[in-house]
């Protein structure tokens, strides 16, 4: 409901990347959890594409903390088995990824967020977003990636399309 609205929160103001695993009473969340415990899928990867808007605020930050380049959340508890590097370095230098020490209180190596390591956000660190979800649950490799909106819509697709296929290029199908 929240795309309809064009905002980041559900049309009631929920913030549904907060919601997973917390008994939540969204209808959105509820759909998604109900149909993962019905199908018990196990996924040799995940992605959870976000976009964000230069005037967002919320959860303490302001806009001038939000990065004006793309970066990724990488949640994979086998260190050894880590792909983010690579999915960052496979996109096109003309690409401007973001190289801030820190995105939202998280440790940054250049675009990369490695979880639960660089976790030092305490709401991210409740473990309630949907890729903290997925990783203790359905799959031992989740991604978060973040494209900013002020990039025209053909930029961010080309961005994410190149994570995506470099992604299932690069974790073999189990």
């Amino acid at each position: 409901s929240g795309f309809e609205a064009n905002t980041l929160e559900s049309m009631n103001g929920a913030n549904l990347n907060r919601l997973f695993g917390t008994d939540s009473d969204q209808p959105e969340i509820a759909a998604i959890e109900d149909w993962l415990a019905q199908e018990s899928p196990r996924f040799r990867l995940t992605f959870d594409l976000h976009e964000i808007p230069p005037h967002y605020r919320g959860e303490g930050f302001v806009e001038s903390d939000n990065p004006g380049a793309c970066y990724l959340y990488e949640t994979c508890h086998e260190t050894g088995s880590r792909i983010g590097r690579q999915l960052i370095d496979a996109l096109p230098d003309s690409v401007e990824v973001c190289r801030w020490p820190k995105i939202y209180l998280d440790a940054n190596d250049a675009g990369v967020v490695e979880y639960p390591e660089a976790c030092a956000n305490p709401v991210y660190g409740q473990g309630t977003t949907f890729d903290a979800f997925l990783s203790a649950q359905y799959t031992p490799h989740a991604f978060t990636t973040e494209t900013p909106t002020l990039w025209p819509l053909e930029k961010r697709v080309d961005v994410q399309l190149t994570w995506l296929t470099t992604a299932l290029e690069l974790v073999p199908d189990r």
